[in-house]
């Protein structure tokens, strides 16, 4: 055991005790994959976790515009926000109760900021999307259209929908919805639907005893009339029955082309806000908070200010489980590249010690267990430089350095072991040479 401790962690450091590898099972080489695999992960969320109370403290922009708008007077008036029952609960002092600045405005946007408080309940706040479908060809048609296709056409067309950030009124076009509805219904119908018929008889035997309020019913109306008359949103819409306000604002907040904003929802945060040097946050999560006013008239600045920061960072803290994942899944991917290039780094030792007569040098698998034997230190020395790092880099430009230092010091280590083992294999002959003479 003594034996195998020494190999383990300090082969890295002594030629003699690498080479055992090549004696040794392939277990060993299975452990130092292992180990470098979580090393990468505990890097980069501790060098996270730890960075960011540094990179919120120099947000001065994303926190000034955080102030204008919970913590401070101002023109459009200071959001009310508190938590209970676990929800977040906000009086937007304009007509609507609510701000989405990505739509309306943005009338508390600051410093390129963009705030949306809306804390509705996300399956009752519903998106008025826009449909654009094609044809096989190709060629733009309407819903109808695509709609009497025969499903093998349907296959070769398209159907998208655009989230377009405005509320839908599901009251506006209800008598289309319940007319459609109504044919839904009827058996002599091309639309008719036994299930969705039988849904739409229970919407009206709720409403009629009361159970359901006309709200309610408008809702129910609304959503059983999406699911029958379009394709389904199951891929796209996660939130409700319908497409919802509430995955357009994650869209924007947290898609491809995120923009720097705050997103309060019922249950929900969302920030992406810029710190010293452009390095830039994201994250977001179900927030955990405890019962309390975190905004309102009577209280002070400063402790408005306090409570926001610490919403802020319960949000971050609530998401290094998700981030913790992101990195899980990254740096398997990563792993796939690095392990690659250990096999190809052993590859080339291989050749190079073969030609050269090195003894290790003559079966493949023993040099690969050798170099991959480094990858634990490797990787440890990549954990600290991710921990390090995360103070002043990005995320992207931390994983690519840590994953660059890890082969990095894998070939360093290989061609330090490579040219000392020719240069004692020849010293050897030379000397046995001599030996004979003698």
């Amino acid at each position: 055991m003594v034996n195998w401790l020494k190999y383990y962690f300090l082969g890295f450091f002594s030629n003699g005790l690498s080479k055992e590898g090549a004696k040794r099972s392939g277990f060993n080489l299975l452990l130092n994959i292992l180990l470098a695999f979580i090393l990468l992960c505990g890097g980069f969320v501790a060098g996270y976790a730890a960075s960011f109370p540094v990179f919120y403290s120099k947000a001065e922009d994303f926190k000034s515009f955080v102030y204008s708008a919970f913590a401070e007077e101002n023109g459009n008036g200071k959001i009310q926000l508190e938590a209970r029952g676990g929800k977040f609960i906000a009086d937007v002092p304009n007509q609507k109760g609510y701000t989405n600045g990505f739509t309306d405005g943005n009338a508390y946007g600051k410093n390129g900021y963009v705030l949306v408080v809306d804390t509705r309940p996300a399956e009752q706040t519903f998106d008025d999307f826009a449909v654009k479908c094609t044809d096989p060809s190709g060629k733009e048609i309407g819903v109808e259209e695509y709609r009497n296709l025969s499903e093998s056409d349907k296959a070769k067309a398209s159907f998208k929908i655009e989230y377009t950030g405005k509320e839908l009124d599901v009251k506006g076009n209800q008598a289309e919805y319940i007319a459609f509805l109504d044919r839904v219904a009827d058996k002599n119908d091309k639309e008719y639907s036994a299930v969705n018929a039988e849904k739409y008889a229970k919407l009206k035997e709720e409403r009629a005893s009361g159970k359901l309020d006309e709200d309610a019913y408008a809702r129910g109306v609304y959503t059983l009339f999406v699911k029958a008359y379009y394709p389904s949103f199951n891929k796209i819409e996660m939130h409700g029955e319908a497409p919802t306000l509430r995955t357009y604002y994650l869209g924007m907040a947290m898609g491809v082309d995120a923009k720097k904003c705050l997103v309060i929802l019922d249950d929900l945060c969302v920030c992406s806000f810029e710190s010293v040097n452009g390095i830039r946050l994201d994250f977001g999560s179900y927030v955990k908070v405890k019962d309390g006013v975190i905004s309102a008239d009577g209280l002070s600045a400063a402790e408005a200010r306090s409570n926001i920061d610490g919403l802020i960072k319960k949000a971050f803290s609530d998401s290094v489980g998700f981030n913790l994942l992101l990195y899980v899944i990254n740096v398997f991917k990563a792993m796939i590249f690095i392990l690659a290039a250990v096999a190809i780094i052993a590859l080339i030792v291989f050749a190079v010690c073969r030609f050269a007569d090195v003894e290790f040098g003559k079966n493949y698998l023993d040099t690969l267990k050798i170099i991959g034997s480094y990858l634990t230190v490797s990787a440890l020395l990549a954990f600290i430089a991710a921990f390090v790092f995360s103070f002043f880099m990005a995320r992207n430009q931390v994983f690519i350095l840590a994953e660059i230092t890890v082969i990095v010091v894998v070939v360093v280590r290989a061609v330090i072991l490579t040219v000392m083992e020719i240069i004692k294999n020849r010293r050897e002959k030379k000397n046995a040479a001599i030996n004979e003479q003698e």
